[in-house]
Order: structure tokens, then sequence, then C-alpha cells
């Protein structure tokens, strides 16, 4: 369970923090609510650390002011990223992501691949993640959604066609992205809003089960179990992308 593995890493914490010297440390206040929250459960807890210290966490963020809980997440993770990093390592050099320990627990890596139709050549781009976000306008269930994210796209005509480094000129091409290392605790986002329609949500049933496989999605040679199994969900109630109230279960 996601509780035992991050109570078996809560004696290291210390160890690789940083960020505290300098005042408010996002990675030490997860491990001080972690810590309690484990110790009592079915207790309500408030993380006061982290809410009193919303702005270290994000500029963007006020108290008392309705936020997104994914963009929450995000900048809370990337402010525990950064307290994991020794001095001088910047927070987006690859040494940064073999050292930190947010990355070791959340994160994985993404491959974009672009084959050329005709001399077969393959380039490949690598990029870190801590979350996946999938897109649910044609997605009536998770799995749905994960097949629409590596559905292979065909580069076939005018500005779509790709410059091949071998062949030297503009061919046609199919180009894929995959998870291409799949991290120990996997955070899926699902987009229930439209970069067109601002503040509209998108309001429809998309099914998921206790587990999920994600073998068919990974194209790297993973070590162990790709088969995750389902510890907390959290739900946006509402109309509106810019209002309503969270819970989870």
């Amino acid at each position: 369970m996601l509780s035992s593995y991050v109570s078996s890493l809560m004696a290291i914490f210390e160890l690789v923090c940083e960020g505290h010297i300098a005042g408010f440390c996002a990675l030490c206040a997860i491990q001080k609510h972690v810590s309690r929250a484990l110790k009592s459960t079915g207790r309500i807890l408030a993380p006061n650390d982290l809410v009193s210290n919303l702005r270290c966490i994000s500029r963007n963020f006020r108290n008392s002011r309705q936020e997104d809980a994914h963009e929450y997440m995000v900048n809370l993770l990337e402010s525990m990223h950064k307290c994991c990093l020794p001095s001088g390592v910047p927070s987006e050099s690859p040494r940064a992501y073999e050292k930190s320990l947010v990355h070791k627990i959340f994160g994985g890596r993404l491959r974009s691949q672009v084959k050329c139709l005709q001399c077969s050549y393959c380039s490949n781009t690598f990029d870190p993640f801590l979350d996946l976000s999938l897109e649910i306008v044609k997605a009536d269930s998770l799995l749905k959604a994960l097949k629409n994210f590596t559905t292979a796209e065909l580069l076939d005509g005018g500005e779509r066609q790709y410059q091949c480094l071998r062949c030297k000129q503009k061919v046609r091409a199919i180009k894929q992205l995959t998870v291409y290392n799949a991290p120990h605790v996997l955070t899926i986002h699902l987009k229930r809003f439209q970069a067109l329609n601002l503040g509209q949500k998108i309001d429809r049933k998309v099914e998921f089960g206790p587990t999920i496989d994600m073998k068919p999605f990974v194209s790297g040679s993973n070590e162990g179990y790709l088969k995750y199994t389902l510890y907390g969900v959290l739900v946006h109630r509402g109309w509106s992308t810019h209002s309503g109230h969270y819970y989870c279960f």
C-alpha cells in the first residue's frame, strides 16, 4: 500500500532534505503531516503548515480562495523535489531527477517517438513526468483514455510532414507517445476542461476499476509488476472549473 511505502521512507526524509535550512520546507511539512496521519487513523487532521505557507508552494495561490487541486499537487511535488536536491543542483537537470526522492516515488519517463515511413529511422525524445494528464472528451473509461493517449498519429501532409534526419527530406511518418519508465506510484489526472471553453467542465462518467495493468502502454523494459492497485480518488463536484467542492475516497 502507498501508506506502507511512504512510511518506509519517513526515516530518510531528513537525510535528503536541504531546503529546510532556508525556511519553509515542503518535504518536512509533508513528512510531519504523513507521520501524524499514519498514527491517527480515522481522525481529521488540519495541514496547518501547508496552509500557512501556501505562497511558498505557489505564488499564484491565495488563502480563502478556490484553487485547482491538480495545480496544487503539481506545485507541491515540485516544491518537495527542490528540497530533495543538494545545493547547486538545478531542479531540471538529469542529476536532479536521479537524486530526487519525489521522482523516485512518483516519477516516470515518457517517450515520444517519430518513425520515418520511408527509411524506418526512429527519433526518440524522453521527458520526465510526475503524473499523466489524460483527455476524456472521447473516452468513457480510463483504459480508453490511456489508449487515446498512446495512439499512433500519422504525419502525412503539408506542415505535418516530418523532416527525417536520415533521409534529409520531408517524409510521411508515425508519431507515438508512450510511457517508457513507469513510476512506483502512478498519479492520473482526468482533464475535465476544454481550452476553447474557459470554465466549462466536461461532466461525463469515466469508468475505472480497482486495478489497472499499464503493460500495454509502456514501451520501455520496466522491471517489476506493472499492475497498479487503486489507492485513492479525488473528485471535483460542481458545474464549473472555477468553483465547486472536492471530496475523496
